[in-house]
């Protein structure tokens, strides 16, 4: 029995997936708006409720292989679970930092049931970890890129 290359089957999924974030992006901003919403400030596009939706499909799909990788790599490898465990560990303390940096104040004149402190402060823990993540990762790679040319001369 053949067994297909892993790696050609991963990208061929990739590019599907990748082919679908497009369309839906593409329909997204290119497409028609709910009637009634048309030339207002509050312009909502028809496909609003598909993207949301793709959008938990592709972070259900990324949270259940991160499992499994985990999984399959500890089981590989036991002596890797303290590494992985502080990664994760300090995956959580940023977001538990973004979280005491929240502020949670309500939108003023936007009237949404959804505007209320609790879910305010949800959505402001998550912005601020991504900039602390986004900080971090461009620090990474300007102290790599500044250490490699120090190591090579």
């Amino acid at each position: 029995m053949l067994i297909p290359d892993r790696s050609k089957i991963s990208s061929v999924t990739i590019l599907v997936f990748f082919a679908l974030a497009i369309g839906f992006t593409l329909f997204f901003y290119l497409g028609n708006v709910q009637p009634g919403t048309e030339g207002t400030p509050v312009e909502e596009p028809m496909v609003t409720d598909e993207v949301i939706i793709l959008s938990y499909i592709y972070f259900g799909i990324a949270l259940f292989l991160a499992l499994i990788f985990f999984v399959f790599e500890i089981l590989r490898n036991p002596k890797s679970a303290k590494s992985i465990l502080i990664g994760f560990v300090v995956f959580v303390a940023i977001f538990g930092l973004g979280y005491l940096m929240a502020t949670g104040n309500p939108i003023p004149g936007f009237n949404n049931p959804s505007n209320v402190k609790p879910t305010i402060k949800l959505v402001d823990a998550g912005l601020k970890a991504a900039y602390i993540f986004i900080g971090l990762a461009v620090t990474g790679v300007i102290y790599t890129e500044i250490s490699g040319m120090l190591k090579s001369n």
